[in-house]
């Protein structure tokens, strides 16, 4: 419109100025045309470990499929960073430990907020461990699909996972490469 934007100040986040304006207006543009890039996001957290070996033996799966990966453990990272990427990548993985037949409560919360933005165009996945009954998993793929996300096979591991689960762990981020790429067609 030839509107010269000297500052952006909305009622919560940063206010943006001078150069940084019209990056922010970039990447809003990009954001609602729903561009995305070969970077498939994991998030997870973990309560002895098992979940946090599932994130890696899929991240290292999304790199021999030839995509990039950005792993974010929710104790450990900012939740507004992992959202900002999760905007520009076409794979999203989700996971999480079993508590209480139901996911870690810092994954609930994390999925609430990715919820409220719904992100269009993603291709993901829910996985985690658990002891005596599951129901993480399941909860994940659920709130991934009200989120807009395709899940592809969501997959669930009793106690440490082990060579046959970490090979499926690979096969799983596997399938969810070929599902971002066939859905790219």
């Amino acid at each position: 419109m030839g509107i010269e934007i000297d500052m952006i100040a909305p009622s919560h986040g940063a206010i943006w100025r001078n150069s940084g304006v019209g990056n922010i207006l970039d990447a809003y543009r990009g954001w609602g045309l729903t561009e995305s890039n070969d970077t498939a996001i994991v998030v997870y957290d973990t309560m002895w470990g098992s979940t946090e070996k599932m994130a890696s033996a899929i991240a290292q799966g999304i790199i021999d499929a030839g995509f990039e990966v950005k792993v974010y453990h929710l104790g450990k990272s900012e939740l507004s960073e992992i959202v900002r990427e999760i905007l520009e990548a076409k794979i999203i993985l989700v996971g999480s430990p079993t508590i209480n037949n139901g996911m870690f409560p810092s994954v609930g919360g994390f999925l609430t907020y990715l919820r409220g933005l719904r992100p269009k165009g993603k291709v993901g996945s829910a996985f985690g461990s658990y002891g005596w009954a599951g129901g993480a998993v399941k909860a994940i793929a659920g709130e991934l699909e009200k989120t807009g996300v395709m899940v592809v096979d969501p997959l669930s591991v009793k106690f440490v996972p082990g060579a046959d689960d970490l090979a499926a762990c690979a096969e799983l981020a596997r399938k969810v490469v070929d599902a971002a790429e066939m859905q790219e067609r």
